[in-house]
């Protein structure tokens, strides 16, 4: 019985050994190449969301794209400690809320920093997207 589960042990070693050897001399044969038509990232625009003077920090949180009021152009979603609403091709600051509240609180403080990124979707099933936040002291 030993010698069976050993063989078998060493079968199935040999076949990982061999698969990856396999993997890796497949990957080298054949370099990836650049698709032709794409070339490098080119910056639209910057600083979105900023105040006059100074930035939130938002390094914890991705943002999301949408397209929020059907008109066509999508919207830049961003969010440190506010969240912002951002015309996509120009970076103009369409709306922005505190965190933890919504558009009609619009004197409310943020309750925290946004740590995950944002969802965008149509929680309540009304046809309109929704904005899902996540924010420290356990803040939705």
């Amino acid at each position: 019985m030993r010698i069976c589960f050993s063989t078998r042990r060493f079968i199935r070693i040999t076949t990982l050994i061999v698969l990856i050897g396999m993997l890796t001399a497949s990957s080298l044969a054949s370099p990836v190449r650049a698709t032709p038509g794409f070339g490098s990232p080119v910056l639209k625009w910057q600083l979105g969301g900023c105040y006059s003077s100074w930035c939130e920090t938002g390094w914890y949180s991705s943002p999301a794209t949408a397209d929020l009021d059907g008109d066509g152009q999508v919207e830049v979603i961003a969010s440190a400690y506010s969240i912002f609403v951002l015309n996509g091709s120009n970076g103009a600051l369409k709306w922005k809320m505190s965190s933890g509240h919504d558009r009609s609180q619009p004197a409310a403080s943020n309750v925290g920093r946004t740590w995950p990124g944002i969802v965008v979707a149509d929680v309540d099933n009304d046809g309109g997207m929704e904005l899902v936040t996540a924010h420290s002291g356990g803040w939705v």
